[in-house]
């Protein structure tokens, strides 16, 4: 859920951030813009990059804490 919650924020940013460049910016007649190879090999790193920070933060910083194993339930995953 909190995977889901972080993704949708993100999207939720991205996309405000984009209709400013895509609604209030008019290049003109007959011009036409797409990124290069290396502008999308950036921007995927970027989020790669913030994928693996999320990755990382989660290990680092658990919310909840790891669930506690009393004997009875050890034995019972020992056997199989």
């Amino acid at each position: 859920m909190l995977y889901l919650s972080a993704l949708s924020a993100l999207l939720g940013c991205a996309t405000w951030r984009l209709t400013y460049s895509l609604v209030a910016f008019n290049p003109g007649g007959g011009y036409h813009y797409f990124p290069t190879w290396e502008e999308l090999l950036i921007s995927i790193g970027f989020v790669a990059i913030e994928i693996c920070a999320y990755i990382v933060l989660i290990r680092l910083l658990p919310i909840l804490p790891p669930l506690k194993q009393n004997d009875h339930n050890r034995h019972e995953a020992s056997k199989a």
